[in-house]
């Protein structure tokens, strides 16, 4: 039997003698009211008052009991302690807070606290409060069987068994000292006791990200890979901050001298913070972030040689470190040299430290000595400047910027890429007429023309009197096709998207536009890439993410688990963009195939579903195999991703899709304003709470062909809903 309350006739409460108590949110006094209505359960309560029992927000919460016949000061408490989300923040005592920085998905309690006074406190919530600053002992997630106790339970003295949660420990007598939880208690109570010299302008979310740097940073040895737990270390970020600039810039150069080798330091602050250089700064946009980066300078100048600037990756810097003497020898701008060394593939893959030998550094002088300006291109080319603009463009001709003649392009190419045109076109006496001819009747400029001519579109003959590019005519058969609108079936050069080609590598759109840039993977004209370039690249290299399974670990171990037993990671790419040889990786882990090869990683099912799919949702993009880590299906836009495995052992497929409010925030948007479409539309699929009960998992699991056909249309539906 219910209680049938409707919300819009009665109060939600029939008893309210308990009162706010100092600290305490709106979420946290109305366990203790549905608690004094005799019931245990706050999310029935909920339900039956009209509210969302399963995922009841602060916000829902303060709401409901403002409400209440309490007198306004009671009210102004618990709006003082309540926090208010707005936009990816939380409003809270006049502070800031990062969502991210707060939890709601199970209570946080200092038993101590507890025994004193037994309500919540609303600083429990925030996830850098770890230890109690009155009492010295640690804030607890679990009961004494190791279980987490959830916001449905209203209790606030016993956990879900029964057993008394409150311990009473006697408070400190300096419990203002300069933490991390006595600022945060400060802040939020509006009662400073204490002068924070450096922290005073800054906001409490600003504080915390700084100490959560700090401390990784400050807290640890130097190393490439980023520490696993941000939290461990927060009292070494504090200790660094709660003092004066001047303070920190010690801590900072004590890290330096203790933790970084002279040598090291002699190669640059890059190489010198290593994973903290990379992950720099952490707070973009901030105040406190800057103020961080100038007291870094100040710590690192006097000690070690600083860098004129930031590299997007490190292969960078180890590129300009060993470029540097003949940059200086040869008077060249390293802006310029590095790109004309990674074309003459002089720059290793891998993103470890190297050294020019005599023989590169030859290769380099040469290819410089014959470096000529646009000017000498047109008269090679036998065209205008502005009639072979687009072969730069399409990839056809390499040009290097950042030299003193402006852009330059080495001259055995140029003459080489003339040669390879007119020896592919035969000399025929027929009836023609000149790219300019051509181009001019159908709108195109002679670049376009030659590009067409390029890729066989369309036919063309050679003048044997003319040496240039001006020898080449299109055939007058040709031309009249293209004027009678007729098709001509011309053979298509193999091409892939973007898009296609992340599916194929199993790498994510933003690397593989680094890879293009690298020269790794071939762009043809139009903006998209060669294919075989692509098939080429994946026969050689595979994300690093492939052998996760294969190493047993986390995939942030993934590239410290390869590089323990020998396995170097290629192009400069690191964490979860990380490529690696296919052989090396074989070889060191005893493997006779990769984890996703077809042999391995087939699926009668998949393909059966990837047949379906490409026909009815041909915006993503499906690969020909997913291994046991799965994979992300992606449209061309990325606006949509989904997550898609294949069960090693049943080979049923496992879509799933995520809507979080702060991890999703443009889909959770599109949901708030469509929920209820959305939810019919997509009702076919498991809808379960995320684990942190803010947002949802969608899924659906197809076991056999018949649910294959509904798949797909899941798919279709999260595209349509979502795009």
């Amino acid at each position: 039997m219910t209680m049938g309350i409707n919300a819009s006739m009665y109060l939600p409460f029939s008893n309210w003698s308990v009162k706010p108590c100092h600290g305490e949110p709106a979420h946290g006094y109305f366990l203790r009211l549905v608690a004094n209505e005799g019931h245990y359960s706050a999310s029935v309560y909920a339900n039956e008052i009209g509210l969302n029992g399963r995922r009841l927000t602060p916000e829902e919460a303060l709401g409901t009991l403002l409400k209440l016949p309490i007198n306004e000061d009671n009210k102004d408490t618990l709006r003082r302690f309540s926090p208010i989300a707005d936009g990816a923040y939380y409003d809270l005592g006049g502070q800031r807070l990062r969502q991210r920085q707060m939890s709601f998905t199970t209570r946080r309690f200092c038993r101590a606290c507890l025994a004193d006074a037994p309500h919540h406190r609303v600083w429990w919530d925030i996830l850098a409060f770890r230890k109690c600053p009155e009492h010295g002992t640690v804030i607890e997630d679990v009961d004494v069987a190791g279980q987490p106790i959830g916001w449905w339970w209203a209790d606030i003295t016993s956990d879900t068994s029964g057993n008394p949660l409150a311990a009473y420990a006697p408070s400190q007598a300096d419990w203002h000292a300069r933490s991390l939880e006595a600022l945060i208690v400060e802040r939020l109570t509006a009662s400073p006791t204490t002068s924070w010299t450096l922290l005073g302008q800054y906001q409490l979310f600003e504080v915390i990200e700084a100490c959560e740097y700090l401390g990784m940073w400050l807290g640890n040895d130097r190393t490439r890979m980023i520490p696993a737990d941000p939290m461990e270390k927060l009292a070494v970020g504090m200790s660094a901050l709660e003092g004066s600039r001047d303070d920190l810039v010690a801590a900072m150069h004590a890290w330096f001298i203790e933790m970084v080798p002279s040598q090291v330091r002699r190669d640059g602050k890059m190489e010198s913070m290593g994973w903290a250089w990379n992950a720099w700064p952490k707070l973009p946009g901030t105040e406190i972030g800057n103020m961080l980066n100038q007291a870094s300078n100040e710590a690192f100048e006097p000690i070690g040689k600083m860098g004129k600037k930031r590299f997007r990756e490190t292969g960078d810097f180890y590129a300009e470190r060993a470029l540097s003497a003949l940059a200086i020898e040869l008077d060249i701008r390293m802006e310029a040299l590095v790109p004309l060394a990674r074309h003459l593939a002089v720059i290793p893959l891998s993103a470890e430290p190297w050294e020019l030998d005599s023989a590169q550094a030859d290769a380099l002088r040469r290819a410089i000595a014959d470096l000529i300006p646009s000017s000498e291109v047109t008269g090679i080319l036998g065209l205008e400047t502005w009639e072979w603009q687009n072969l730069v463009g399409s990839g056809r001709l390499v040009s290097f910027g950042h030299f003193a003649l402006g852009r330059m392009f080495i001259r055995s190419e140029v003459e080489g890429f003339v040669k390879e045109v007119l020896d592919k076109v035969p000399v025929r006496d027929v009836e023609s007429v000149s790219l300019r001819s051509f181009g001019r009747r159908k709108g195109l400029s002679v670049d376009a023309v030659l590009i067409q001519a390029l890729d066989g579109k369309i036919a063309t003959v050679r003048a044997a009197s003319c040496a240039d590019l001006r020898a080449i005519r299109v055939v007058a058969e040709s031309r009249r096709r293209l004027n009678s609108r007729s098709v001509v079936h011309a053979p298509e050069v193999e091409v892939v998207t973007m898009a296609e080609a992340a599916a194929m590598v199993q790498l994510n759109h933003g690397t593989v536009s680094r890879l293009v840039e690298l020269g790794a993977l071939e762009r043809a004209a139009g903006g998209v890439l060669r294919r075989e370039s692509v098939l080429g690249f994946h026969r050689r290299f595979a994300s690093a993410q492939i052998y996760r399974s294969t190493l047993g670990c986390m995939n942030f171990e993934v590239e410290d688990e390869l590089s323990a037993i020998g396995v170097s990671t290629c192009f400069g790419l690191r964490n979860s963009s990380a490529v690696v040889e296919r052989s090396a990786a074989r070889r060191a882990l005893g493997i006779s195939c990769d984890p996703d090869d077809a042999r391995v990683a087939s699926s009668d099912l998949w393909e059966k579903f990837r047949a379906i799919a490409i026909k009815r949702c041909p915006m993503f993009t499906l690969p020909p195999t997913i291994t046991e880590v799965g994979a992300k299906l992606r449209t061309a836009t990325r606006k949509v991703v989904v997550d898609v495995s294949v069960d090693g052992v049943t080979g049923a497929i496992s879509l799933g899709f995520d809507l979080h409010p702060t991890l999703t925030s443009r889909r959770w948007k599109i949901f708030e304003k469509r929920e209820t479409e959305i939810r019919e539309a997509l009702g076919c699929m498991e809808w379960k709470a995320s684990e942190d009960g803010a947002g949802w998992r969608l899924s659906w699991v197809v076991s056999d062909c018949g649910d294959l056909g509904s798949a797909a249309d899941a798919l279709s539906g999260m595209h349509r809903c979502f795009k």
